[in-house]
């Protein structure tokens, strides 16, 4: 490096270092390259900030030693618990804000009766109840109310 006013180039062009007359050195980057360097710094999510290196790191032999006696061992209740996944009546009311274990004629609780996977179990009961056993057609949906347009604006 020059220990004078002058400007020294790095073996890449992206930035420049220059050290003035008090020893300081300030660097010069471009708009991208300072972007790329400072996304570098950024933690990936859920990473620990705080490391230990040395007698208290985790797995050194010597932190027993350093540790305090009366320090609480980690238990299994002590740890987080995992996310768990939520079911699908609670997706729906995130997503759609409406409750669909709730009657929408009386307001009382509905409850599942059973998961029909099958659709010969499913078109069965649709045939015994009178209702169509078949979706729409593509083509089959009306054309849209008056006023729908100012929703979407």
């Amino acid at each position: 490096m020059v220990r004078s006013s002058t400007v020294a180039w790095c073996h890449r062009a992206a930035f420049r270092a220059v050290i003035g007359a008090d020893g300081r050195a300030e660097l010069s980057f471009t708009p991208i390259d300072f972007l790329r360097r400072l996304a570098t710094l950024i933690p990936p999510p859920f990473a620990n900030l705080t490391r230990y290196h040395g007698v208290f790191a985790p797995n050194h032999h010597l932190r027993a030693a350093i540790v305090p006696t009366g320090a609480v061992a980690p238990t299994e209740s002590s740890r987080p618990t995992s996310r768990r996944r939520l079911d699908w009546a609670s997706l729906l009311k995130r997503v759609f804000a409406t409750d669909v274990l709730v009657c929408d004629a009386c307001g009382g609780a509905m409850r599942i009766l059973a998961i029909l996977p099958d659709g010969d179990a499913s078109r069965a009961i649709l045939e015994h109840l009178r209702l169509p056993t078949e979706p729409p057609a593509p083509g089959a949906v009306g054309p849209p109310e008056p006023g729908c347009d100012d929703a979407l604006a």
